[in-house]
């Protein structure tokens, strides 16, 4: 199976949601699997002008030249798609934002059938209301593009429990990239 792996946070794989994907993904190449990371904050990925042009031409995917195809390839190579962010104000990193804006447009079929899980890293339970709106914006978006979400989520205060030092975290990571 081809993973792809997108890292989302400004600390890359120092951050916890980085640290928690990369844990995932080393079991996962233990277990035979192909594994393409992408940094999304070291690509030039610029915001959606909302054109259109995208949904209307299908010579031209986009008017925008920058490095968004580079993800668009991926997505479409790629078996299973993982996405890392840490909760910024009710959702995703700023990366991820821009990416997903431009992950919008016909055609879905780079999405159907794949499943994509979230690393999402927060200082609050997951019960929390700040989680409410990534959790259910990802179910909608997935269902509307006919991907299977799956959602990981650990507690990790950066300041008195980083993720390096959450034995918990860990091995719900461990577990999850063993399991694929």
């Amino acid at each position: 199976m081809k993973i792809l792996a997108m890292f989302s946070s400004p600390r890359g794989l120092a951050s916890n949601s980085g640290f928690l994907l990369e844990t995932i993904l080393k079991e996962a190449e233990k277990k035979g699997h192909t594994v393409e990371r992408l940094d999304l904050t070291k690509l030039d990925i610029r915001a959606c002008t909302g054109c259109r042009v995208c949904w209307t031409n299908e010579e031209k995917a986009c008017i925008l030249d920058d490095d968004y195809h580079i993800v668009a390839d991926a997505i479409a190579d790629a078996d299973y798609l993982f996405m890392a962010t840490p909760l910024y104000y009710w959702w995703v990193s700023p990366a991820l934002k821009l990416t997903l804006d431009r992950s919008y447009p016909p055609p879905f079929e780079k999405f159907a059938g794949k499943t994509m899980h979230m690393v999402i890293t927060g200082e609050e339970p997951p019960e929390n209301q700040c989680f409410v709106g990534i959790r259910d914006g990802f179910t909608a978006m997935c269902k509307y593009i006919g991907t299977n979400f799956k959602y990981f989520y650990t507690v990790a205060d950066p300041f008195d429990k980083p993720a390096k030092k959450n034995a918990e975290a860990i091995e719900k990571a461990k577990a999850l990239g063993a399991s694929l």
